[in-house]
Formats: structure tokens, sequence, C-alpha cells
């Protein structure tokens, strides 16, 4: 609403302009300082909500209607972003079995995010440079940032099968994200750049928050 103001503010004078421009600046500024970015961090990628859990006796139909669909999308691109989605419910998954407890759980759920983001990287590696395989590189390589950022949280207490099969999907996220950046840097070197430069500020703010807060599992 105060854009739209601003806007209406176009044909007047110079002081009316300067002082909606102040209050969009103020009203900025108070975001940031009160929500600490939050606000603006919300924009960026997030993990699709979970679906049916591991632990559920109907997990089976879930799988299922995800290989039926998988089977029903023609073309690279496309089957590309829908394994991508998929890949993030399976993490979500992992992420709501690890608060239960579920260990055994957790493991299947990062098996099944390893195959899907196996199929996004064996699509995107078929697509030809386009304008529209720039924009899916750049969605994967958002997405595997945040993937890294749940994965190295989902690693913390973990042993045995379930800490194999994290380590293991984050190997597979990380070669997701190293393929999409380097496909995207063909046609917008600066961007994927950026992109790499702010995942990896991502992952050091987070180890000194763990280290702050005295969770250390993986931080080395």
């Amino acid at each position: 609403s105060l854009y739209r103001a601003y806007n209406s503010f176009q044909g007047g004078h110079n002081v009316k302009r300067n002082i909606v421009r102040t209050v969009l600046v103020g009203c900025l500024l108070v975001t940031i300082f009160v929500f600490g970015g939050a606000a603006l961090a919300d924009s960026g990628p997030q993990l699709p909500k979970a679906g049916i859990l591991p632990d559920s006796p109907f997990y089976f139909l879930d799988k299922l209607g995800k290989d039926i669909s998988m089977f029903f999308t023609f073309g690279n691109q496309a089957k590309a972003e829908k394994a991508l989605q998929y890949a993030g419910e399976r993490l979500a998954e992992a992420k709501a079995e690890k608060a239960k407890g579920k260990d055994q759980d957790v493991a299947e759920a990062a098996k099944s995010y390893d195959n899907y983001m196996q199929q996004v990287q064996d699509r995107l590696q078929n697509l030809a440079v386009t304008t529209s395989s720039d924009n899916l590189s750049e969605r994967v390589a958002l997405a595997a940032g945040l993937h890294l950022t749940v994965l190295d949280q989902l690693a913390d207490n973990l042993t045995g099968p379930a800490a194999q099969a994290i380590d293991h999907a984050r190997q597979v996220s990380v070669n997701g994200q190293e393929q999409a950046l380097k496909a995207l840097a063909r046609n917008r070197a600066e961007l994927a750049l950026k992109i790499a430069n702010d995942n990896a500020n991502a992952h050091l703010e987070q180890f000194r928050n763990r280290l702050q807060t005295g969770v250390t599992g993986n931080v080395t």
C-alpha cells in the first residue's frame, strides 16, 4: 500500500515524493532491525511440507504415487523440476522423523532424497543451454544450499546407518549444487558466483551460531 501511495504522488510536488520515500525507507529499516532480516529471508527457498511420513503404514502409497507421477512427466526440465520438489519433501520428512527420534525412518527418507536429487542432476546434465535451463540451474543451486543447511542440522547426534545416510545425502546435494552452479555460470557467471558466496556465508553463520550455543556435532 505504501508503494501504491508512492506511485500516486508521482505527479505531485517533490516535497511529497521525498516524504513518501522517507517513510518507505523508514519502514524497511524498522523491519530489518526488529526482525533481524527474517522478513527478507522469507523470500528465499523453503522446504515443501512433508507428505506421508516413513513411519506411516501408507508410506508405500506416497512412494508409488510419486513414481507414477515421475513416469508420466515428460521432458528433462519438467522431470528435473518435479524431482527437485520431491527431494525437498523427502528432506522435510527426514526432519520430521528426526524430531520424533526415529533414526531408521530418517535414513529411509534420506535415501529417497538421494534418488530424487540424482534424477535432478541427470536431467540437468541433459538440458541444452537456454534461458529456461539457466532458471532451473538457479533454482537447483538455491535449493541445494537450503538442503545442505538442513542436512547439517539433521546430522547432529545421529549414529550408525542414519548418520551414514545423511552424510551420503549431503554429498549428493553438494554434487548437485556444484553441477547447477557450473551450468549457470556458462551464461550467468555473476549470478552463479553470488549464489555460491551467499551459500558459503550461510554455512559459516550457521556454524558460528552452533559454536555459540555449544552444539559442535559436525562443525569440523
